[in-house]
């Protein structure tokens, strides 16, 4: 067969390449393994961070920019097309990251352990939003275009070199990217770009690479998905501060795109020590890989929504960088394997307002998204550099089965793993103990306290994952102070220190009475909660049970001093473990009498203690330490168990036993055995209601066995007023019918009340005798007569010491219900009575004439008697009571609270009380105290007092008193405000020099340093407004600078000079200082413009007169400063400037001349001066003119006539001009015109004017005597008609024969005549000699 044929070639391998994929469908993989969610936004925050971006924006611009479809002309066209999405940050694209975004499958960033981009899915998940994404960063643009053939898929062209690209519109790139962040054509121009931009232009139709259409709706889904994070994406990053959502829906608009939707940024607040701690830690890990790098600190993140604040959290930070030293060998090895390079680094953030329903959520610096797998269970936000699945999504962990069959897992999950249980409970536990530590710093107030508790994880609520941190953050914590007991004042302690107080073991009921036992026994109590319990394995340690309790009082008798419920309490925790026998010895057992005595198990009748039913207990009178007392039911259920198991010395009441009771109590009430026995009702502790309660008990629980009472003595017989006899069995007497406790109160003072004989003995034939109806009048009486006795002071003694509140308080009903006009001999018992309620008690009217008849929210500092009701008002005054005026009242208050005798809520309600009320308004006093109390919240929370705090609705204090403590709290309302203005609060007119100081440094230091905002020019407005309306505070001491403040502000940049001209002139531009603020003492008066606005800083014309007088600025300029703004107008003056010119310039010579009149050894030198055309030289300008005087302009012009004036001429005469035309003049001009034409070639336009000129000056000063000796330059003949010459007169000739003249030249002798201008009779007068003179002289030298 041919296939067995070997050939040559077969002897040789071959090699080929893998066949790649096109381009399109490699990403098109890419793509279907990761969503289009948002992390293609996170994305983007990552490739900002990694280049060091502060800011970054996102913009859905709306605006469909490049509408027309590309051509051949116009390849490029699709790529500007909108809408589009449009990212910016403030960070530019090093070579590396060019590199990067040009890559597929691998990322520069890949192995790089301080990028967060490692963590994302990629640059190209983008393409789900496009198929064109384009970058501008610093000076290049770059083009992705996946269906160009592969060499031409990433384009990059200089953005200075756009328009010559050829095919590349520049107009195209302009309607896209043009007002998008700062972009413009200047960009193009300058060729570079501050930042970066990433546009996307959104896939419209489906194409080859994607069927994924993007309109507004997706992109609406991707700002919600990020806004859904946005609140912590900035916890953990190392660079970024602000992130930005715009919208821009406007078709037509071209500058200035973009509308802020949403956003959120680190507050100001925090962000210097954010920014400073981020540094550090880049700066540390950068240097030192073998020590522990730890830093903690406070951010305040803001989210605005469109617009609106609607969102400020604080987050305390931690992050931790393991080095090495400090690593196990397991970790170190997995630190340093090249295939993980992930970095030790752990960092976690709580709320620090603790909510309930709070997440912990993982981080790889961004947050992972928002699913049930990466979310820990812990109290706290958890940032790692973790090893994440294949989709970026998810922490790897190890699976269900790996887990189970505990096989092998790989080196990314060991990592994640140690990650956790190494650096995770380090920063954990260094976490903890931080919070401690803030918490000692605020005086353990309970939020701090509480903050901690919340921090320690919830086991039960872990995932389980991220169990594996709870036994080493255990161990860490094992001998840690992170438990607080209130007790010795509040301390941090350990848990073998502590007794532990689970609240959701201990009844509400008797909550409060276990910890006031805890703390009576200066107990270390801890109270944890359940999750705490839970997690530290607290089980063991010392806890409040019964047991614990029960041991605890038998230590001491500190509990005797508990009251009635706390002990009732202590029974019911006590009996709550169903230990019934284990109550012996301790005092706890309640008696009717209102004491408590030892449980005993001594069972002989005279100990038994009775469970006596209500209907019997009000029958044995006296007999109150024989009966238990009344009991809560629970507490009641548990005695009968006790009664009937037959434990302690408690009995029910039985039928012998109760008689047996009865007996005893008349016995003990009325008289002994003997019957019938006397009963005087006034020594007597029963009434005729007991009587009564007593025979209804027998006849309904004893109908068939009233034999059994026949020895009682129950049948009363009345014998005198108050006297009776009683009978067993016989006649029945009661007493009258008002209350117990009147009664009782009356008994007290002997008086007697007979009522009628009750329906259940009518039918007795003894009871005829009847006793009027009880009146306050007889009572009256009775206490009349009461005072006449000499045992009056043993009554009063006897009620006041023996009488209940509630008796008192029915006693004093009954007095003053009728407003009866009590007899004076009354008068005087009821003045001694104590029926009268204050706060500590009971009291007399002698005792407490002071009578408070009004309502205050507070406690009265003193002891008064308070009441509203207005018949105890009436009987009060009647026995000679005091009413304190509204004055005194307040004014007591007043001092109380100044004596810091009220707590701060106490103060606000009585201080919100007298401002409703007015108070203040009822004398200077009260005024002058309510100004002293210190009851306004500043806006840093404290308590002052108005007069120390500023007025915040003076826009001028405001900017000038940056201390905020210095105002009240913003949540006072102008109304509020108001009040405060009665009360001092200070407006600008108490603003001290030292603020102004303060503001003034804040204000120069900006300005020196050209970092001014609008902040520090309104500030600047504020501080020159006070001075101008306060003239007193120039010359004000300020002790601490030991100066006056008008000295120190000379030198600070606090003034802002006008920056208009004053006046225009062409050429010349107002004078511009290096800052935008002056100091006072270069500044200069705004009137003086025109002389020094060109080169000095000068004020507004509208500048307050008295920072004028106050700075100096009424003060001339100085001459040198006046003459450099003279060269500028003589530098840059030109003749169509002329009407511009003409003022200032004569204002400034004004000046001038003032100072030279007024100076005398001024010493004034300019180089040109002012001729009223133009500048010229000083030696140009003739100042006084005479009739002969002859034109010479331009080299010799008048004094314009403007200039006048005396001082004028003085000037002109100081600064060099000529006084008047003199021969001396006239032949220094000829000097000049020789000059002139001798130096350079003149025009030939200038001859015939200059000669006119020569003509004139020669023609004068031929009559000037002795001329001839002057040495005059004469102009001479040229054959050059463009050109002058000059010789002396006597090496001149003028001809006086024209054959003489011919005779010469043929001669060849070389002679000057005369210009053929200059007359003969000029010539010979000037000493010009003929040339028959000249002829003659050498005839004569040849005879000779």
């Amino acid at each position: 067969m041919a296939d067995d044929v070997d050939t040559e070639s077969d002897d040789e391998i071959e090699c080929s390449g893998m066949i790649q994929p096109p381009l399109i469908k490699q990403l098109q993989t890419i793509l279907s393994e990761y969503p289009d969610d948002g992390q293609i936004l996170k994305e983007l925050i990552q490739n900002a961070e990694d280049a060091g971006a502060s800011e970054m924006k996102i913009l859905y611009d709306d605006r469909p920019a490049v509408q027309e479809p590309s051509t051949k002309r116009a390849p490029f066209r699709k790529y500007f097309k909108g809408p589009a999405l449009v990212v910016y940050n403030n960070a530019e694209f090093i070579e590396a990251d060019w590199t990067g975004i040009k890559m597929l499958y691998s990322s520069i960033k890949e192995f790089d352990k301080t990028k967060v981009g490692r963590f994302g899915l990629g640059f190209k998940s983008v393409f789900h939003i496009t198929d064109h994404p384009v970058i501008i960063s610093g000076d290049q643009l770059l083009v992705l275009d996946p269906h160009q053939d592969s060499s031409k898929v990433c384009q990059t062209m200089k953005l200075k070199k756009l328009h010559r690209y050829k095919k590349m519109k520049v107009e195209d790139c302009l309607k896209a990217f043009s007002g998008v962040f700062g972009f413009d054509q200047n960009t193009l121009e300058c060729g570079h770009f501050n930042g970066t931009i990433f546009r996307f232009p959104l896939r419209q139709e489906e194409t080859e690479l994607s069927d994924n259409i993007y309109d507004k709706s997706k992109v609406d889904d991707l700002f919600m998905s990020f806004k859904d994070e946005a609140p912590v994406s900035l916890l953990f990053l190392k660079c970024l501060e602000s992130i930005t959502l715009l919208r821009e829906e406007n078709a037509y608009r071209t500058i200035d795109i973009g509308e802020v939707h949403y956003s959120v940024k680190i507050d100001g607040t925090t962000i210097e020590a954010v920014r400073s701690a981020r540094n550090i830690m880049k700066s540390h890990i950068q240097v030192d890989l073998q020590s522990d790098i730890e830093n903690s600190y406070f951010m305040t993140i803001c989210v605005k929504d469109h617009g609106c604040d609607v969102m400020s959290k604080s987050w305390k930070v931690m992050n931790l960088f393991q080095g090495r030293s400090s690593m196990s060998s397991h970790l170190q090895k997995l630190s340093n394997d090249d295939s993980l390079s992930y970095s030790p680094n752990v960092s976690v953030a709580m709320d620090m307002d603790c909510p309930t329903n709070f997440q912990g959520h993982v981080f790889c610096f961004l947050p992972l998204p928002l699913t049930e797998e990466n979310l820990s269970g812990l109290p706290i936000h958890v940032n790692g550099f973790f090893a994440l699945n294949q989709s970026r999504r998810f922490v790897k962990w190890p699976t269900t089965d790996q887990i189970r069959n505990h096989t092998h897992t790989d080196k990314s999950i060991q990592w994640n793993q140690a990650l956790v249980i190494e650096v995770l409970s380090e920063v954990y536990f260094t976490f903890l103990r931080e919070l401690v530590k803030e918490s000692s710093n605020n005086e353990n107030d309970k939020a701090h306290v509480a903050t901690v508790s919340r921090c320690i994880p919830n086991v039960n609520e872990i995932d389980e994952h991220w169990k594996i941190l709870i036994l080493p953050l255990k161990e860490k914590l094992e001998h840690s102070p992170i438990f607080f007991t209130p007790n010795e004042g509040g301390k941090w302690i350990t848990k073998e220190q502590a007794v532990f107080f689970r609240q959701t073991k201990i009844a509400n009921q008797v909550d409060t009475t276990l910890r006031r036992i805890l703390e009576m026994y200066c107990q270390n109590t801890v109270e944890v909660e359940e999750h705490v319990w839970d997690t530290l394995q607290l089980q063991g340690k010392p806890e409040v049970t019964p047991h614990f309790i029960n041991r605890l009082l038998r230590t001491s008798d500190a509990y005797l001093n508990c009251s009635d419920d706390e002990k009732i309490n202590l029974l019911r925790y006590l009996l709550s473990a169903g230990q019934y026998n284990a109550l012996d010895d301790l005092a706890l057992l309640p008696l009717r009498n209102g004491t408590y005595i030892k449980f005993d198990r001594d069972n002989t009748s005279s100990c038994e203690i009775y469970m006596v039913p209500n209907s019997k207990i009000e029958l044995l009178v006296g007999m109150e330490d024989r009966i238990l007392s009344p009991l809560p039911k629970d507490v009641q259920d548990i005695f009968v168990t006790i009664v009937e198991e037959d434990i302690y010395q408690i009995r029910y009441l039985q039928e012998q036993s109760f008689i047996l009771l009865l007996k005893e109590t008349i016995q003990k009430n009325i008289s002994g055995d003997q019957y019938p026995i006397y009963w005087n009702i006034s020594n007597s502790s029963l009434d005729f209601n007991w009587l009564r309660k007593v025979w209804k008990c027998i006849v309904q629980e004893f109908p068939l066995k009233l034999h059994r009472f026949q020895d009682l003595p129950l049948i009363p017989e009345k014998l005198h007023d108050k006297e009776y006899q009683l009978h067993a069995l016989r006649e029945d007497m009661m007493i009258g019918n008002v209350s117990e406790n009147i009664s009782k109160c009356l008994d007290m003072f002997c008086i007697k009340v007979l009522k009628n004989v009750p329906d259940f003995i009518l039918d007795h034939p003894n009871l005829n005798h009847f006793v009027p109806d009880v009146s306050i009048m007889n009572v009256d009486n009775a206490i009349g007569l009461l005072a006449q006795k000499s045992t009056l002071i043993n009554f009063i003694q006897h009620f006041n010491n023996q009488s209940s509140p509630d008796q008192k308080n029915e006693l004093l009903y009954f007095l003053c219900k009728d407003r009866h006009n009590f007899g004076t001999d009354s008068l005087k018992v009821l003045q001694m009575m104590e029926v009268f309620s204050t706060s500590q008690g009971f009291v007399s009217i002698i005792e407490n004439k002071n009578l408070l008849t009004r309502e205050i929210p507070v406690p009265y500092p003193s002891e008064v008697i308070q009441t509203l009701e207005s018949n105890i008002i009436h009987f009060a005054k009647q026995l000679g009571a005091y009413e304190l005026r509204d004055t005194e009242i307040f004014s007591n208050v007043l001092k109380s609270v100044l004596d810091k005798k009220f707590n701060t809520e106490q103060v606000n309600n009585i201080m919100k009380f007298i401002i409703e009320n007015k108070i203040y308004e009822l004398d200077e006093t009260l005024y002058q105290l309510v100004r002293k109390v210190p009851f306004v919240t500043t806006e840093s929370n404290e308590q002052k007092t108005a007069q120390e705090l500023f007025d915040p609705q003076d826009d001028i204090v405001q900017k000038i008193i940056s201390d905020r403590s210095q105002f009240p709290s913003p949540s006072i309302s102008s109304k509020g405000l108001k009040v405060l203005r009665k009360f001092g609060l200070k407006s600008r007119k108490q603003v001290a020099p030292e603020d102004i100081y303060y503001a003034s440094k804040t204000v120069h230091e900006s300005s020196i340093t050209n970092n001014i905002n609008a902040e520090i020019k309104s500030k600047q407005c504020a501080i020159v407004t006070i001075l101008a309306e306060r003239e007193e505070l120039f010359t004000e001491h300020m002790q601490t600078l030991d100066a006056s403040l008008e000295n120190v502000l000379m030198d600070m940049e606090i003034v802002q000079p006008l920056q208009t001209l004053t006046s225009y002139l062409p050429n010349l531009s107002w004078y511009r200082c290096n800052h935008i603020f002056c100091k006072p003492s270069k500044v200069y008066n705004g009137k003086y413009g025109d002389l020094v606005g060109f080169v000095a800083p000068v004020i507004s014309p509208d500048t307050s007169p008295i920072l004028i007088q106050k700075f100096g600025w009424n003060k001339k300029p100085d001459l040198e400063i006046v003459l450099q703004q003279h060269s500028l107008y003589v530098d840059n003056y030109k003749e169509e400037y002329k009407s511009e010119y003409l003022l200032p310039i004569k204002r400034l010579y004004t000046y001038l001349a003032e100072i030279c009149v007024s100076v005398i050894n001024v010493n004034i030198k300019v180089d040109k001066v002012w001729m009223g055309e133009g500048f010229v030289k000083p030696n140009q300008i003739c100042i006084d003119r005479s009739s002969d005087d002859i034109d010479l302009k331009p080299y010799l012009v008048p004094l314009p006539k403007e200039f006048q004036t005396n001082d004028m001429k003085c000037l002109a005469e100081r600064l060099g001009c000529r006084k008047q035309q003199t021969t001396e003049c006239l032949i220094s001009i000829l000097h000049s015109l020789k000059s002139k034409y001798q130096t350079y070639d003149a025009l030939s336009t200038c001859i015939l004017p200059d000669m006119d000129i020569i003509i004139r000056i020669l023609n004068k000063l031929k009559n000037v005597p002795g001329i001839e000796e002057m040495g005059v330059p004469i102009p001479i003949h040229s054959k050059d008609k463009i050109k002058l010459e000059f010789r002396a007169a006597k090496e001149c000739n003028y001809c006086n024969a024209e054959w003489l003249k011919e005779l010469a030249e043929e001669d060849g002798e070389l002679m000057f005549f005369v210009h053929e201008d200059v007359s003969s009779d000029t010539a010979a007068k000037l000493g010009v000699p003929s040339l028959t003179e000249n002829l003659l002289s050498e005839t004569e030298g040849i005879q000779e």
